[in-house]
């Protein structure tokens, strides 16, 4: 009796065993392992929610590419590279166009293999962060986000850049942000507010954008000006409180005197 249920016990665990190792096992060595996508252009790993781009194949040596704003799916929100040889293996892509559901970029994601790279028109990119750029050497010109408005440290260092505009978006750029590049002019738009001392290499003249001229509208509101005359403008292209009419007179209204018009 006893040696019957021994063989029972023994028998169980024998199969319990056999399953454990005929079952696959996921090891962090393929969990979320990167896939190419159906242009073969790219590889991206997967989340769940949203895409990250982890590189470009051997297909995009010399040619002009656009990373897709969605896989299976699934929004592309993070482009990133394991390594310098992750996007391209051969000649640098040509351009690269990026679409506006990427929001985020990892350190040095295009070393020296992207010539180009345009931001879609409709990007939300607000910042741009450290190293995001950085030595890639073979960048000669990029085209900005329109909603740009931090360039972190570093972010362009030794990219080769040939030339640059910074949008008038750009409140604040940071140390080292452009240094070591090609260009030797730049202009500065009125909206930088903070400017590190050494953001930009010493031979390079920086030219400060002058504020922008603020436009005013004026309404009668229900009344009119006296013979005919044009709605007041504002006197001159600086902010002041010196106003005109047409013929020199005041606007009126019944029952309201606007007083201080010359």
């Amino acid at each position: 009796m006893l040696a019957t249920r021994l063989r029972k016990v023994l028998a169980a665990v024998l199969a319990l065993f056999l399953v454990a190792f005929a079952s696959p096992v996921l090891t962090p060595g393929t969990a979320g392992a990167d896939s190419t996508d159906s242009s073969g252009y790219f590889t991206y790993s997967s989340n769940g929610t949203s895409i990250t781009i982890t590189g470009c194949t051997s297909l995009c040596d010399s040619e002009s590419v656009s990373i897709p704003a969605t896989i299976d799916g699934l929004p592309v929100e993070r482009v990133t590279g394991n390594s310098a040889a992750s996007w391209a293996s051969g000649e640098p892509i040509v351009e690269l166009t990026i679409p506006s559901s990427v929001s985020s970029f990892s350190v040095e994601s295009w070393r020296g293999n992207v010539a180009s790279i345009v931001f879609a028109s409709d990007s939300k990119v607000a910042s741009i962060p450290d190293f995001a750029f950085a030595n890639n050497g073979n960048l000669r010109s990029i085209v900005l986000p329109d909603r740009l408005r931090t360039i972190a440290q570093y972010a362009f260092y030794n990219a080769g850049l040939n030339s640059i505009t910074i949008p008038g978006t750009v409140t604040s750029i940071g140390s080292v942000a452009f240094a070591n590049n090609r260009f030797t002019t730049v202009t500065i738009p009125a909206s930088v507010t903070s400017l590190a001392g050494d953001a930009f290499s010493g031979n390079v003249t920086k030219t400060f954008a002058p504020p922008a001229v603020s436009s005013v509208t004026y309404s009668l509101n229900g009344g009119s000006m006296p013979g005919g005359a044009s709605l007041p403008t504002q006197a001159d292209a600086t902010q002041n409180t010196t106003f005109t009419v047409g013929n020199g007179t005041e606007p009126v209204k019944d029952g309201y005197l606007f007083g201080g018009w010359s």
